[in-house]
């Protein structure tokens, strides 16, 4: 394993040929202007990089696989000269649209894809306030460095520097071209298998990396698919291009909600539920369905939960993986209006659809749902329910059986946990959860665990006891919140 202790312009030229990335997609993946990373690679050994600059590179650095690592050792020890950068490298994220594009035989007017936000225009966009990046009740966190020390944030949400008030603009009007486009056509075999297979790993890789880094190919996959609509085809591959539209409303509305952007997820969920309808997918409309309550769910609104999941629980009568969903947060609805009866049928109704569905149908990403979700909405709802004892069998067992690499769920967990824990008296050791779970590596602070970390705090006691300093000190170290957690 490799480790720098000082980045200067030499070593981040070597860790994105190490990456086998061109300069733009580099820019890309740390979240930066395409214009720094050339000022640092023309300046090399001279430029002494900014402590938040060293941790992103840091953060790519102790991502980076076992191969990256040996081919960056080697670069370390003898550097090779300048490589233009005018190339395209095929791999890239960027890249991706014209790939499938070449593969598909499609020619130059068939797709229109967007690179500006890649193309370092976003230095004007970076001051630009948009109101809906936050919590229902909330405010919008700002970023808190001091001492050379980098906030959590700054590591994490890299998707800023990418210029999001551009992509929610764009984000914007694609979800109203889709809608309007689910009429217009069909698409050829050969795309739509490649498309098919991109959303399928787009849908893993949401619950695994930060999720703005995927903002931009979820929108250019998309307007693919928009594309191909107007093309005359088969009824057969009609559906299959509606269930892509509706995977990439999904994956760009779920985005948008880990960012807390709640009105245009809104928007883009309902874009999925329509395409979903259309398709005659009976299994992907209960994953939209699904996907649509996390609004209501996290703006603390359990009857909100339920007009949504009840019609649609009453009238299917087959078991998929969204159905298991659904019955998930009836179950976490029913506990927060202290309905516990209602909580524990609706969680054994879940557990018994789930077991029923087809194995290969269950697989981590949010295209499914799995015991480990399962058991986290157990979690949740044995919370507000105050059965402690039953709480820490459900959580430990949804820390069993997430994936150590999820960025968000398992931190969930732990934040859940620990309100009971405060609830029960337990001040030292809920702070100690606490504190785990933002203080993961591995731990976007997106919507939902910034909510929940909220949440947590709001639920200690009035104390200057010490373990609260030192949550708190956690949660200005990583979250950057100065202001709003004392």
């Amino acid at each position: 394993m490799v480790t720098v202790a000082q980045w200067t312009g030499q070593e981040a030229r070597a860790l994105r040929w190490a990456l086998r990335m061109t300069m733009q997609d580099f820019a890309a993946h740390l979240g930066v202007n395409v214009r720094t990373v050339a000022k640092w690679e023309a300046r090399g050994a001279g430029i002494r990089l900014r402590a938040v600059t060293q941790a992103i590179l840091d953060t790519a650095l102790a991502r980076a696989d076992d191969h990256a690592h040996e081919r960056l050792a080697t670069t370390l020890n003898h550097p090779r000269p300048t490589k233009p950068d005018n190339a395209t490298d095929e791999t890239s994220e960027t890249a991706a649209p014209a790939a499938l594009k070449e593969r598909a035989g499609l020619d130059n007017s068939t797709v229109e894809l967007s690179d500006r936000a890649m193309q370092g225009h976003s230095d004007d966009l970076l001051s630009v306030n948009d109101p809906t990046l936050s919590f229902p009740g909330g405010k919008e966190e700002v970023s808190n460095t001091k001492e050379g020390i980098p906030g959590r944030r700054d590591v994490l949400r890299l998707g800023r520097d990418l210029g999001l008030a551009y992509l929610l603009d764009s984000a914007a009007k694609e979800s109203v071209k889709l809608r309007g486009d689910l009429a217009a056509g069909r698409a050829a075999g050969q795309i739509l298998t490649i498309l098919e297979e991109e959303a399928v790993n787009l849908g893993l890789r949401i619950v695994r990396v930060p999720h703005l880094l995927l903002f931009e190919r979820a929108l250019a996959h998309g307007r693919i698919v928009r594309r191909l609509m107007y093309e005359p085809r088969p009824s057969g591959d009609r559906r299959r291009l509606e269930r892509l539209v509706c995977q990439y409303a999904l994956a760009v509305g779920e985005i948008l909600f880990m960012e807390g952007s709640f009105k245009r997820a809104e928007t883009w969920y309902s874009v999925a539920r329509t395409a979903a309808l259309e398709s005659g997918d009976e299994d992907l409309v209960d994953l939209a369905v699904a996907s649509s309550a996390y609004l209501p769910s996290y703006s603390d609104d359990p009857e909100g939960v339920l007009a949504l999941v009840v019609p649609r629980l009453d009238q299917r009568r087959g078991a998929s993986p969204g159905v298991a969903w659904l019955w998930a947060f009836r179950a976490k609805a029913g506990a927060s209006l202290r309905m516990a009866a209602e909580h524990e049928r609706s969680i054994e109704r879940s557990r018994e659809v789930l077991d029923s569905v087809a194995p290969e149908k269950v697989f981590p990403g949010i295209f499914s749902f799995t015991h480990a979700k399962l058991a986290f909405y157990e979690t949740c709802g044995l919370v507000r329910l105050g059965r402690l004892r039953q709480a820490t069998t459900a959580a430990e067992k949804a820390l069993n059986l997430y994936d150590r690499t999820d960025t968000s769920e398992r931190a969930l967990v732990r934040l859940e946990y620990a309100i009971g824990l405060v609830d029960a008296g337990e001040l030292e050791e809920a702070c100690s959860f606490a504190s785990a779970a933002v203080g993961d590596p591995r731990t976007s602070l997106c919507s939902t665990v910034s909510q929940s970390a909220r949440d947590f705090d709001r639920s200690l006691p009035a104390t200057r006891a010490p373990e609260l300093h030192e949550w708190r000190e956690t949660l200005r170290l990583y979250h950057g919140g100065e202001d709003e957690f004392s």
